[in-house]
């Protein structure tokens, strides 16, 4: 994939590909997803996101508990690069959370696309605004 755009994505924008939502941002996540299965872009993650999506799932009211598996057996499927950190990204992932002010869990998220060289896309306005990198983008 070499002509491919490299974006860092976290649970707030994989959660949209796959629960209905009649929202813009949701239409943009679709867009990625889309871009994604066919090549143009190619996605890195941090392994904590398959924590963060089944925490978002579990709390969500509206979907079963065999809808929930169904997604997290799609998503664990496909082709995404998985990043495992190393000490070393644990502690650049720390420093960026005291110095914006932030979790370590969306830290990670910002210093994986900073070191890859990507962009970060999260539909989390609140740490879009809070961090203010050119790296860091919103859905």
């Amino acid at each position: 994939m070499k002509d491919t755009k490299l974006i860092i994505i976290d649970s707030s924008v994989v959660f949209k590909w796959y629960v209905q939502e009649d929202t813009v941002s949701t239409s943009k996540s679709r867009e990625l997803f889309a871009d994604f299965r066919k090549g143009k872009i190619e996605v890195v993650i941090p392994d904590i996101i398959f924590y963060e999506l089944s925490n978002i799932l579990a709390y969500k009211k509206t979907l079963s508990d065999k809808e929930i598996q169904e997604i997290l057996k799609s998503f664990c499927l496909l082709p995404i690069n998985i990043h495992i950190p190393t000490p070393e990204f644990i502690s650049k992932t720390l420093e960026f959370a005291r110095k914006y002010q932030v979790t370590v869990y969306d830290a990670s998220y910002a210093v994986l696309a900073k070191e890859k060289k990507g962009i970060f896309i999260t539909a989390d306005k609140i740490f879009v605004n809070q961090v203010k990198e050119s790296f860091v983008k919103l859905l």
